[in-house]
């Protein structure tokens, strides 16, 4: 087989998810961060939950990696009522929905649980897309202020 045998084309690779649609992007991040919080949960029942994340480095012309311990910020906490309260958060903002950012879970983990199945059923299908392209805008306009 030689070159002139190969059939050539004019197409282009498609963009990756990160740079075609923003929305996808926010849907992505959002379902990873809920899985997180789902393992943060099971560490909260009593089982055992390691959370890493390899970082790559390039060291005299060679990539090296380096597997770290992650220690994400818990969405939920208990209130003084016994009551668990979550706040889901796109990076270190509260997504507010319907104009509230916090959901009352309920008095037990699995309710926790209920609450973040929910979350992640609602942005998988969409129905949050508002709420966290809100977000990313304030995330973007937010951030320190320049002195006069």
């Amino acid at each position: 087989m030689s070159l002139s045998d190969l059939k050539f084309s004019d197409s282009k690779r498609p963009p990756s998810i990160f740079r075609a649609n923003a929305v996808e992007k926010a849907r992505i991040v959002a379902l990873s961060n809920i899985s997180t919080q789902k393992l943060l949960l099971k560490g909260e029942l009593g089982e055992p939950v390691h959370i890493t994340k390899t970082i790559k480095k390039k060291v005299d012309n060679e990539t090296v990696e380096t597997v770290v311990t992650k220690n994400p910020r818990k969405w939920f906490w208990k209130d003084h009522r016994g009551v668990y309260l979550l706040e889901m958060l796109y990076g270190s903002r509260a997504v507010s929905i319907n104009g509230k950012s916090t959901i009352e879970a309920g008095p037990t983990p699995e309710s926790v649980e209920k609450v973040l199945d929910i979350l992640a059923n609602s942005v998988s299908v969409g129905e949050l897309d508002r709420a966290l392209s809100d977000t990313v805008t304030k995330r973007k306009t937010g951030g320190r202020k320049k002195s006069s």
